[in-house]
């Protein structure tokens, strides 16, 4: 997973759900575990901002049943058989299908990528939407996942970085002000038909 962590399946014995699949993370030099829990906090951060996204794009046209959705993410701590803590990883739902970077945390944007749910400008405006919402304390970046496969529509996210300002960082790799200046300059350098549908005003200073 990208440069920093392995990805492994897992299954869950006497689960609910026999034919569920999942996916573990861990970091190649491992972290302690407060920063796994630190990344779980990132995601549900990054689903708290995406429902309200959704609510925004309802009657966007074109995407009146798209939906952008971070996939739930878990820590699960491994013991001994005499309770002493092992290892850590943290779990989330497997997906079939292309995995997809649509964006990172400096200058990329995956200008190459062509399909019907106008991913690229939801990942942009899904970054801009997020700092007009935290009124230009964070911003969501780094935005990759799954594109829809069937008739879902739900475009399912994973791993989400932020970058902040004003606030304590919360977020690996979070560039402050630089990300968010390097964002504007270089990912999202005009604002795009979604971005003028939710009337979302870009910084003065950009």
């Amino acid at each position: 997973m990208g440069n920093f962590r392995d990805v492994y399946e897992v299954s869950f014995l006497h689960q609910d759900e026999p034919l569920g699949r999942y996916v573990c993370k861990r970091y190649r030099k491992q972290k302690p575990p407060v920063c796994y829990m630190q990344d779980v906090i990132c995601q549900m951060v990054a689903g708290y901002y995406v429902t309200k996204f959704n609510d925004a794009i309802l009657t966007y046209p074109g995407t009146t049943k798209l939906r952008v959705q971070f996939l739930p993410a878990f820590h699960l701590q491994l013991l001994t058989s005499d309770g002493t803590l092992s290892d850590w990883i943290n779990v989330e739902p497997y997906l079939h299908g292309t995995f997809n970077k649509l964006t990172n945390n400096w200058s990329y944007i995956n200008n190459a990528i062509e399909d019907k749910f106008n991913a690229k400008d939801l990942a942009t405006a899904l970054s801009h939407f997020s700092y007009i919402e935290s009124k230009g304390t964070l911003m969501i970046v780094d935005i990759q996942g799954w594109l829809p496969n069937d008739k879902s529509g739900i475009i399912y996210l994973t791993d989400p970085l932020f970058h902040t300002c004003g606030i304590d960082k919360f977020s690996m790799g979070d560039h402050r002000e630089d990300g968010m200046n390097k964002f504007w300059k270089n990912v999202h350098k005009s604002c795009n038909s979604i971005c003028k549908f939710l009337h979302l005003k870009r910084p003065e200073s950009v």
